[in-house]
C-alpha cells in the first residue's frame, strides 16, 4: 500500500511540473508618441515616417524663377503703364471729349485691345498678375473710362518708361513655406548717353491658387 501511494504522489508532482513549465510569449508594446522607432527585425532605430511637403515647397527654386519670368515683363509694363493709360492698344478715331480739371477738352480714345473690353476686364488682368492680398488701387484706373459701354483711354501716346528694356528674376533670396522673396533686375538704357544701367527689385511672392504669385514690384530703396 505504501509503495502504491508513493507512485501516485510521484505522478502528481510530474504532472504539476509540466503544467507550470509552459509560459506565454512576451508581448511587445506599441511605441508611444515621442518614442524611438526600433526595427523588430534588426533591432536598429528606424527612420520616422516622412512628412509630406506642401505643394508650394515641392516647387524647386529653378521652377519658381522660371514661372516668375513667364509673366514678369508683362507685369512690370502693366503696373507702370496702367496709371498713365499706356498699356492697352487704342484707336485714335473716333474719340470722346470731356472737360478736364483745368477747363480744357480731355480726349478719350477707344481701347481696341481684345484682352480688355471694360474696367472689370482691367481689374481681372491685375488679379491674374498679382496676389489677392494686393488689390488694384482704383486710382490706377484714372486714365480709363467707359462711355456707352465702350472702354476708352485718355493716353496721348506717352507715359511709359522709354528707358526700360527688360526685367528678369535672378535669384530666390528667402523662402519659408508659402512665402518667398525673389531678386529681380530691371535693365534700362539712358536715352541721352545710351549707357545701360540696372535697377534692383525684391519681389515678395505668395503661393496662391496653386501657383507662385508676385505680391508687388517695387524697386529697392
Amino acid at each position: 500500500m505504501k509503495r502504491l501511494l508513493c507512485i501516485l504522489l510521484s505522478l502528481l508532482m510530474t504532472l504539476s511540473l509540466c503544467a507550470c513549465g509552459g509560459s506565454e510569449e512576451p508581448t511587445q508594446e506599441a511605441p508611444q508618441e515621442g518614442d524611438s522607432h526600433i526595427s523588430a527585425v534588426t533591432g536598429t532605430e528606424a527612420e520616422p515616417p516622412a512628412q509630406e511637403s506642401s505643394a508650394a515647397e515641392a516647387v524647386s527654386d529653378e521652377a519658381l524663377l522660371l514661372s516668375v519670368n513667364e509673366k514678369l515683363f508683362d507685369q512690370y509694363y502693366f503696373l507702370y503703364g496702367l496709371r498713365p493709360g499706356a498699356v492697352f492698344e487704342q484707336d485714335w478715331e473716333p474719340y470722346t471729349t470731356t472737360t478736364g480739371p483745368e477747363g480744357y477738352d480731355q480726349p478719350w480714345f477707344p481701347v481696341v485691345d481684345p484682352q480688355v473690353q471694360s474696367l472689370d476686364d482691367i481689374r481681372a488682368v491685375w488679379a491674374d498678375y498679382f496676389c489677392s492680398s494686393v488689390p488694384m488701387p482704383e486710382e490706377y484706373l484714372a486714365s480709363y473710362r467707359e462711355f456707352d459701354g465702350v472702354l476708352c483711354t485718355s493716353c496721348l501716346g506717352i507715359g511709359d518708361d522709354i528707358t526700360f528694356r527688360e526685367i528678369k528674376a535672378e535669384q530666390v533670396l528667402t523662402r519659408t513655406g508659402e512665402t518667398a522673396t525673389v531678386l529681380a533686375l530691371a535693365y534700362h538704357e539712358d536715352v541721352m548717353t545710351e549707357e545701360p544701367y540696372t535697377v534692383e527689385y525684391h519681389l515678395p511672392m505668395v503661393w496662391e491658387d496653386g501657383q507662385w504669385k508676385v505680391a508687388d514690384i517695387q524697386p529697392v530703396q
